[in-house]
């Protein structure tokens, strides 16, 4: 069976790379492509062993361009499965499947999460033509997102399957990482430090993270934060509310399970996410979690038990939350180890195989 992902640009992501590790290919003939020119991407994909293509479409004026190529490849490769990632992809990728005869065409619920909050019209009818009427199946990574969608486009609940990202556990191993390396190279020894890791970006919602923190009477806290992206009007907020000694900006960092082993309770202040990985990838390591209540954060947190979670994502609800986590402090060490045990519910190999089973069931061979 020949599957093609199809996503807008080419950066690396992990999701990528699972299906290149556990794909069945004695069965699937898995590819990638994108609509933009080649990239990381693609030399990962090489790497992986999967055939890819770049569409070389350098912004959207080249679209029309590159769904006519897209329309031959299919038809030429005899692609059985188109799998579309991320709005522009979702829609040229799935109209260029109807025109060529793609039999099974599926949406996948990446970036629809930030749909209500950009409160456009027209960006919701594009997102909710995409997923209604060009796929014939939509593949949510959380229960969250699949409750969005329902409510967002109207989209029949049987038509959205939810399958949960996957994890290379083995990299996520508490025992085998240097806890203390973060504090040495930061100077946090004897510290209570809290992190956050995400783009700089307003949906993310790190300004109100900082706001909340600043209401803590607890200095013997600090906040990292991790992450690519402008930083100018953070650094700014940082620094008018007197916290240049207590909150970090790190940057993007290559180095995040180091800086999760570091941390004493991870911080997920976002307005929105589809799944939100960290907070899985925080709880391998046995890292207390404290999320708003936004993609898997409510499937596997458990108030007390498993983590925290707040009642909102405003600065409010965040220091309120964030004051919670802190007076149950000593069960700090227990509640990781449970978030350990819920992490190792997420292994790459079961969601590669529960796309193969989706896949067969949508398009069955004898």
């Amino acid at each position: 069976m020949r599957v093609l992902h199809l996503i807008t640009t080419a950066g690396p992501h992990p999701y990528f790379e699972h299906f290149g590790t556990h794909t069945d290919r004695g069965r699937f003939d898995v590819r990638l492509a994108t609509l933009g020119p080649p990239g990381a991407l693609h030399r990962d994909a090489a790497r992986m062993r999967l055939p890819s293509v770049g569409f070389d479409a350098h912004r959207r004026a080249g679209y029309a361009r590159a769904l006519g190529a897209l329309v031959r490849y299919l038809r030429r490769e005899q692609i059985d499965v188109i799998q579309t990632h991320l709005l522009d992809a979702c829609v040229v990728g799935l109209l260029a499947a109807r025109i060529a005869g793609t039999r099974v065409r599926i949406f996948t619920a990446h970036h629809s999460h930030e749909i209500p909050l950009h409160h456009g019209w027209s960006l919701s009818e594009v997102d909710r033509l995409a997923s209604s009427r060009l796929a014939n199946v939509v593949i949510s990574p959380s229960e969250h997102m699949k409750a969005t969608l329902v409510m967002m486009h109207g989209l029949p609940a049987d038509r959205v399957r939810v399958i949960h990202h996957g994890f290379d556990l083995a990299k996520l191993d508490p025992g085998k990482v240097d806890a203390s390396a973060i504090r040495r190279e930061l100077g946090l020894d004897g510290k209570i430090v809290l992190t956050s890791i995400g783009r700089l970006y307003w949906i993310k919602n790190q300004e109100a993270l900082v706001q909340a923190f600043a209401s803590l009477n607890a200095p013997e806290t600090v906040l990292l934060l991790a992450g690519a992206g402008d930083s100018a009007a953070l650094d700014a907020l940082i620094r008018s509310l007197g916290l240049e000694s207590r909150v970090f900006l790190l940057g993007n960092r290559g180095d995040v399970p180091e800086l999760l082993a570091g941390t004493d309770l991870y911080v997920h202040p976002a307005q929105a996410e589809s799944f939100a990985m960290v907070i899985v990838e925080a709880m391998a390591m046995g890292v207390p979690v404290l999320s708003t209540p936004v993609g898997i954060a409510s499937d596997v947190i458990e108030q007390g038990v498993s983590g925290f979670l707040a009642g909102g994502s405003t600065s409010t609800a965040l220091s309120a939350a964030l004051r919670n986590a802190l007076e149950q402090r000593e069960d700090w060490k227990s509640i990781g180890s449970i978030a350990r045990e819920r992490a190792d519910l997420f292994p790459a190999e079961r969601m590669v195989r529960e796309h193969e089973s989706l896949y067969l069931e949508l398009l069955p061979r004898p």
